[in-house]
């Protein structure tokens, strides 16, 4: 079984399937406000005004020993879901363009946030993994 250092989850990155779908649009982006120096507070997920559900699948795979919570963001509004270590989990929402977010159950201080992407009538698989020169990044953002 590999164990899974810090380093790892800095650089950990994605496979990414969708199909069919326009260049997100980058304004969505919701800032993160930096915090102090030394600071051990749990990270959070960005701001979520209105819960929105739909039609399209935006399944996130897990095949790691630690949790992930999950946030998609579109603008202010999306949805929230937990994925356990070794699962798979699912929410379903609108045609739009996303953000999404990651909080590690072992890394509770570091929010992930990977790269945006757009729904039009069609799905989305994400797997946390370490791929070299994947096509899907994920980066820690605070």
């Amino acid at each position: 079984m590999m164990r899974v250092s810090a380093a790892f989850l800095a650089a950990v990155a994605a496979v990414f399937i969708v199909a069919g779908c326009s260049t997100p649009d980058s304004s969505t982006h919701a800032s993160q406000a930096g915090q102090p120096a030394g600071s051990v507070e749990a990270a959070s997920l960005p701001t979520l005004k209105d819960v929105i559900s739909g039609q399209n699948e935006v399944r996130v795979r897990n095949p790691n020993n630690f949790a992930v919570k999950v946030g998609l963001r579109s603008g202010l509004s999306g949805t929230d879901f937990e994925v356990g270590a070794n699962g798979v989990a699912s929410a379903y929402v609108p045609n739009g363009p996303y953000e999404i977010y990651f909080i590690y159950s072992d890394r509770r201080d570091a929010l992930f946030q990977g790269d945006s992407f757009s729904l039009c009538d069609n799905g989305v698989e994400i797997q946390i993994v370490k791929v070299v020169n994947g096509n899907y990044n994920i980066r820690q953002v605070r």
